[in-house]
């Protein structure tokens, strides 16, 4: 599934030599979104002495950030939502995040959040870049190393993650709380 989607229809665009015209297509979204998170990155530069961010910390908050789109929550049409450049500098400006790592065998980490009085709800996601196997696997076969799972717990009640059924005819299903076992991105 996309990670996020960006406005690739009626895109008001330039137009050689010295114009402008409308356009639609990937050809609009894409250097619409990659633009976008090129400014995003700048914020966080200026935010943190000119350190660039991490990709991983940079794909969760955009996915974290996004307008929800198409059916409810995530799904394989739009992914996360829609790119919300706004929402993800907030999130740096705020430092609503937390960049950490693991060693295998180590014990689960966990990480307390506080969520500000009024909130109407709570996001979280967990990100990791995870190595690419030096294995050939099967069609079907698990594919990461490294598989993590977010759980969250609010009191006495776990949330386990979103989770899509890629499944033949099943694609269109709304996302269900469960393990993830596929994926290195989850919410």
């Amino acid at each position: 599934f996309p990670t996020i989607c960006a406005k690739g229809a009626d895109v008001y665009s330039v137009k050689p030599p010295d114009g402008y015209q409308t356009m639609s297509g990937t050809s609009m979204a894409c250097p619409t979104t990659t633009g976008t998170l090129a400014l995003v990155q700048e914020r966080y530069r200026q935010l943190n002495m000119g350190a660039n961010v991490r990709g991983d910390l940079l794909r969760a908050v955009v996915a974290n950030t996004a307008d929800d789109a198409g059916r409810k929550g995530l799904d394989f049409q739009y992914g996360y939502g829609l790119l919300n450049a706004e929402h993800a500098v907030v999130t740096f400006e705020k430092r609503y995040y937390a960049v950490g790592s693991l060693k295998a065998g180590d014990p689960a980490a966990t990480q307390t959040v506080a969520i500000p009085a009024g909130a109407k709800g709570l996001r979280v996601m967990l990100v990791w870049n995870d190595p690419a196997s030096k294995n050939q696997v099967p069609y079907g076969q698990k594919v990461m190393i490294n598989d993590l799972d977010l759980t969250v717990k609010v009191g006495a009640k776990s949330f386990q993650p979103w989770v899509l059924n890629g499944t033949k005819g099943h694609v269109k299903d709304l996302p269900e709380r469960k393990v993830d076992a596929l994926n290195n991105i989850e919410q």
